[in-house]
């Protein structure tokens, strides 16, 4: 009888322990379904969960909601009867043992379900929803070892079918429920301090704080616009490139009606470095950002930093990084400025994720759907805010009524033209559609093609047109081009082919003559080109000029009449980039004269830039990053090294070095932690780092911290 009763406390003490452990894994689960739960509703972003991450995929899907509340939530309603049933002790009522089993069969039911949703559906997993499902099932778990132990208990006593089948049946209805409904529309709206000001292409945000110049700038839409919004946005976020797709076809339903500036908002140092290489291709070529930048949208080129370098290198002749450098001051100031705005957009209205978008006095968080920015563009302004004149009567199609743009043919043939000239065409077009067709955008392929009186809005069965002009100075023989006609038409866009002859009485062996970016101080071999004459009749070639005398140039006779060479050379190179045309007198009557255009670039054999980073106060909370490009154009030097970064200012800041491409250059990130503090009344520091280059064993590179510090500094 004794040891019967010893046996039996020792297994009501082992199921005590066994409560006590699964009162504490439901506690975990319960908060991390708290939290996930709290960030859904109030539009925050989850910890450690960046654009492209698992978490990030699963939490914004269908599937983490049910009728619009967050699974979270549901679980969390779940831990707590679990956590309760462990406290309490023994649970000897009947209907205590059937919601016990009722809510432990949910939590395995939930915990099977949503891995077959991460591992089959989404096929990528999130930690947190992994965590705590983990916690809960392991508690399951050990509360029914608990119960076991108890005295005279059994797991099948009068639990009855319905606490077994029930819960069974509620996690399949949830199952169909998700997967019928659809991707659930998840933004946040709040409330701007300022509404949003537009006035002679200036956009003011918060009472003048941000101001931006938004011809300037990329943007969706046309440029004075009855309404401006501006949107903070990231190539590597999927809500992002979604915002892109829907604000795109607005602008093409309401032309004329709507502008949006982009502004970068890069939370990452990945993201960021792309924004800082897509900002500085807008400024060399917009062409070929606008073109980049959809198939970054489309999905056709992935948003890596090395897959878009490699891109655009490829268009660029691989001269990218020599372009590049008269624009990293207005890159770093733009970048500057979407830190801000986001500071004071978190600061202000509580919004913390992107995208953002900004329109009349509202901030919206999230993609929303094409129906909600319909409303709000409809929506009469605030009180606050001046009334915006009513939309053109042309750009409103009635119900059922559609535009439809024809073209006589898509081949543009401008025939045979003279080397140098510039050829002009003008292209004419009907809308045989029942409505007003307008022209959003005519988008030239090449940089020597453009488009002049396309911004116009036509009328059913009437004709429009606008202006071709192709510059021909570059280009000999057949050429091709691709021109795209962006419209409201149903037929969507139209892919136009530019097609010309380009004659010349003479062929060149190149038609620049550029000593590219050259290390100071470098002794330079002449650069020689060679001059064909392709007509019957000679052609004599003398009395030819340079407009700047820093080249010198020679021409020799190969064949009196048929061949030359032409040499320029730099006898002593300045410090400064210079450039020069040659000007050739053919005396051909439908050419008399040839240019050619020279050109030459000396750099310091490393460089860095910027030499100098502003970074706001305002945007220390959040942690960012910033960066210094090293490029060593010295071939002396095979990999470029920096080591020994140190940064002197307070706080704990992190310091590395990536190297890029061939080794010749790479990028020092800096990278100021969230709980960054300050010395009180510090405005600068700086970095150092060395490097294998044995001119400079050492740079310093200045940091000046600016705007109003806050109110309370911490002091080391």
């Amino acid at each position: 009888m004794m040891n019967h009763e010893i046996e039996s406390e020792s297994q009501a003490t082992a199921g005590i322990s066994l409560r006590k452990v699964a009162a504490i894994l439901f506690s975990m689960a319960l908060a991390i379904s708290v939290y996930l739960a709290w960030q859904s509703l109030a539009g925050k972003a989850i910890a450690g969960c960046g654009p492209e991450s698992g978490c990030s995929k699963i939490l914004t899907s269908r599937w983490s909601v049910v009728a619009g509340v967050p699974v979270s939530l549901l679980g969390a309603v779940i831990y707590i009867v679990l956590l309760v049933s462990a406290l309490r002790g023994e649970a000897k009522s009947l209907w205590s043992r059937r919601i016990e089993c009722g809510a432990s069969m949910l939590v395995l039911g939930g915990a099977v379900w949503f891995t077959i949703v991460q591992a089959v559906i989404l096929k990528a997993f999130c930690p947190w929803c992994c965590t705590a499902h983990f916690l809960a099932t392991v508690g399951v778990v050990m509360l029914w070892s608990a119960r076991r132990k108890a005295p005279g208990f059994a797991v099948t006593d009068r639990l009855g079918f319905a606490s077994i089948a029930l819960p069974v049946a509620a996690v399949a209805g949830m199952a169909i429920l998700q997967s019928q409904l659809a991707e659930p529309e998840r933004i946040q709206e709040r409330t701007l301090t300022q509404s949003v000001a537009s006035d002679s292409g200036k956009v003011s945000l918060y009472d003048g704080q941000i101001t931006l110049d938004a011809a300037s700038l990329p943007s969706i839409g046309l440029p004075g616009a009855s309404l401006t919004a501006v949107v903070l946005t990231d190539f590597t976020c999927p809500h992002c490139r979604q915002l892109h797709q829907t604000l795109t076809r607005l602008t093409i339903e309401r032309p004329g009606q709507f502008n949006v500036v982009l502004l970068p908002g890069a939370n990452e140092p990945e993201a960021r470095e792309l924004h800082r290489i897509m900002l500085t291709l807008w400024r060399i070529d917009q062409d070929r950002y606008k073109t980049l930048a959809d198939e970054l949208i489309g999905g056709s080129v992935n948003p890596k930093v090395g897959e878009v370098t490699s891109w655009i290198q490829q268009r660029l002749d691989g001269k990218f990084y020599e372009l590049a450098w008269a624009h990293g001051d207005w890159v770093q100031a733009t970048l500057r400025q979407g830190e801000e705005l986001f500071a004071l957009n978190r600061k202000e209205a509580g919004a913390s994720i992107l995208p953002q978008i900004m329109i009349r006095d509202r901030v919206l968080t999230g993609a929303p759907h094409l129906e909600t920015l319909t409303a709000l563009l409809d929506a009469a302004p605030a009180a606050a805010v001046p009334p915006k004149p009513d939309p053109a009567p042309a750009a409103v199609s009635a119900a059922g009524t559609t535009a439809v743009i024809a073209f006589e043919s898509t081949t543009i043939d401008l025939g045979t033209v003279t080397k140098g000239d510039v050829a002009t065409k003008k292209i004419t077009f009907t809308n045989t559609g029942t409505a007003p067709l307008t022209i959003v955008h005519i988008k030239a392929g090449c940089g020597c093609t453009t488009i002049e009186g396309w911004e116009q809005t036509v009328p059913p069965g009437q004709k429009g047109s606008f202006e071709i002009k192709l510059n021909t100075t570059q280009f000999s023989g057949l050429v091709s081009k691709s021109i795209d006609v962006e419209s409201n038409a149903t037929n969507g866009m139209i892919r136009l082919t530019l097609t010309a002859n380009i004659w010349s009485p003479v062929s060149v062996s190149s038609p620049t003559i550029s000593f590219g970016p050259v290390v100071k101080g470098t002794k330079l071999e002449p650069r020689v080109i060679e001059i064909v004459v392709t007509e019957p009749e000679p052609l004599k070639i003398s009395g030819f000029t340079c407009s700047n005398p820093y080249f010198k140039t020679e021409m020799k006779v190969l064949e009196e009449g048929r061949r030359y060479q032409l040499s320029v050379a730099v006898p002593e190179m300045g410090q400064s980039p210079q450039s020069g045309e040659i000007i050739l007198p053919l005396g051909h009557p439908k050419l008399k004269e040839l240019k050619l255009q020279t050109s030459i670039s000396p750099v310091d054999p490393l460089v860095v830039q910027p030499q100098q980073l502003n970074v706001s106060f305002a945007t220390l909370k959040a942690g960012p990053s910033t960066s210094v490009t090293v490029f060593c154009y010295d071939p002396a030097v095979k990999a470029l090294e920096v080591t020994d970064l140190v940064y002197d200012g307070s706080g704990n800041v992190g310091l590395a070095f990536e190297s890029q491409g061939n080794s010749q250059w790479g990028r020092v990130v800096i990278t100021f932690p969230t709980d960054f503090t300050w010395r009180e009344g510090e405005r600068s520091a700086s970095v150092s780092f060395r490097t294998n280059h044995p001119a400079y064993p050492k740079i310093t590179l200045p940091i000046h911290f600016i705007g109003p510090p806050p109110v309370a500094s911490a002091a080391h």
